[in-house]
């Protein structure tokens, strides 16, 4: 009997001992398996949110940026954690998320033989990879399969990126439909996307269309052809006006549509913040080979609700320069009022007028950065000193004092509109003060006034000098009334 119990005894022990293990291993297996979907997951969350390099997209009728100034440090650290996840063994349903992620870094790198070998695992595996991303999964392996001959598909538009003469490898080239209104400052998987080869060239080719069309690849109809390229690669050049500002893709026809980047105009001055005392300013810019005109446009740095400067809208002034200088009266830039413009933010109570579209293309107590364009002959643009991303420089090239500033100029510089018309309408009928009034009644001082034309008409009529723009004004806010032009 003892004997039967001893053997109960150690076939208990036994059995508690086997569980405890199989306890120990699930605790330590769980915990692995937990840790790496912890590391997947941080990954994939942590490419969602990160400082991707900035990309610049150039048309010629417009420029766009996507990303920032980036964080390279950060970048490089996620790559690494990214590729000891993608080469460990595992299921997790975050490995295909970390995987693209990856390989987005590579392109970004430009990396493209190591980025297009990870999608390409992706498409065999099937993966999810989760949301947009499944379309932009076969974008991008598009775009990196038209890098090279596509067994035999016909070339429907061909094309070079040069920068100074020399060909730009490595250069995203974006069809984006003539007729489209709109654009996504994240290409990919929303419109047809190239690379530059290492002769700086570039292809598009005629899919099968037998099924649905898809965003990304090319179709019959008209194009405006831009470039998608890092900040320091564009940095020092501006775009050429092309020949022609769209080109026609059809189904038996190669087009061919080339881009290309001529070096910045250098500015001589102003250029170091001066500030512009007399009633008169001189402009200076180095001169362009081959250019039989130059034209000049100036743009207000205005603060945004944190105080940093906000470049607005550039205003191009219509005078036409054949040497390399430019000179004009203060009063002169002051009576000229730029498109007006409503800037509606993300709440209603963040909304704010172009402060150029009061008081004047320059104004007393402002900050500006001005830029030179060259023409050819012909009215062909062959360069600029403007740069083509988005960001502005840290100070101004010139500056005014504020004397002569009104009550009513500040309190349009501080946004707030309506004590603004209540001050100008106490300081009396001068033509700056009736311009102002004028602009803000015509064209309203909220994001859904409307205007009203009669009562700007009423104080562009009180104009002692009239010029020329206010003769034009006039006659617009006319037939803003009667629905008809009239002199």
């Amino acid at each position: 009997m003892r004997s039967e119990r001893l053997k109960w005894a150690v076939a208990a022990a036994a059995a508690l001992i086997l569980v405890a293990g199989a306890a120990v291993l699930l605790r330590l297996y769980s915990e692995h398996r937990l840790d790496r979907l912890a590391l997947d997951e941080a990954a994939s969350m942590n490419m969602d949110g990160i400082e991707e390099p900035e990309l610049v997209y150039i048309f010629n009728s417009f420029s766009s940026s996507s990303g920032n100034t980036g964080d390279p440090e950060r970048l490089a650290e996620i790559r690494a954690r990214l590729e000891k996840l993608v080469s460990d063994d595992g299921d997790s349903p975050y490995s295909a998320r970390s995987k693209f992620s990856l390989a987005e870094i590579y392109l970004l790198q430009k990396e493209w033989d190591k980025g297009e070998r990870l999608l390409q695992e992706l498409a065999a595996e099937q993966s999810p990879v989760g949301g947009f991303a499944e379309d932009e999964l076969q974008a991008l392996l598009a775009m990196l399969a038209a890098r090279d001959a596509a067994g035999g598909k016909p070339i429907l538009l061909e094309g070079s990126v040069t920068l100074d003469g020399q060909p730009a490898s490595g250069v995203y080239v974006v069809l984006r439909k003539a007729s489209d209104p709109g654009w996504v400052t994240r290409p990919f998987g929303h419109y047809p996307v190239a690379v530059t080869d290492e002769a700086g060239r570039y292809r598009f080719y005629g899919d099968d269309l037998s099924g649905e069309a898809r965003p990304w690849q090319a179709q019959p109809g008209e194009y405006e052809v831009g470039v998608g390229m890092l900040p320091e690669e564009v940095e020092g050049y501006h775009l050429v006006e092309p020949d022609r500002p769209t080109v026609t893709i059809a189904y038996g026809e190669t087009g061919r549509y080339d881009l290309s980047f001529a070096p910045r105009i250098g500015l001589v001055s102003p250029v170091d913040g001066d500030l512009i005392e007399g009633d008169r300013i001189a402009f200076r810019w180095h001169a362009v080979p081959g250019a039989a005109y130059y034209q000049l446009s100036i743009a207000a740095l205005e603060p945004d609700k944190d105080g940093r400067a906000a470049g607005s809208i550039k205003s191009p002034l219509e005078e036409r320069w054949t040497g390399t200088s430019a000179e004009y009266r203060m009063e002169d830039l002051r009576s000229r009022l730029i498109g007006y413009v409503k800037r509606q933010g993300t709440s209603k109570n963040d909304f704010a007028l172009g402060t150029q579209s009061i008081l004047g293309v320059v104004y007393p107590g402002g900050q500006f950065v001005w830029a030179v364009d060259a023409y050819s002959a012909e009215g062909r643009k062959l360069t600029s000193s403007a740069a083509h991303r988005f960001d502005r420089p840290d100070r101004p090239h010139f500056h005014t004092p504020a004397d002569g500033l009104t009550e009513g100029d500040r309190l349009v510089q501080q946004q707030r509109y309506e004590e603004a018309v209540a001050a100008y309408e106490r300081e009396g009928g001068g033509d700056r003060t009736l311009r102002a009034l004028a602009a803000m009644a015509l064209h309203g001082i909220t994001a859904d006034d409307p205007g009203d034309p009669a009562k700007a008409l009423a104080y562009l009529e009180r104009i002692k000098k009239p010029s020329k723009q206010d003769a034009e004004t006039i006659g617009y806010a006319r037939k803003q009334l009667t629905g008809t032009d009239a002199e």
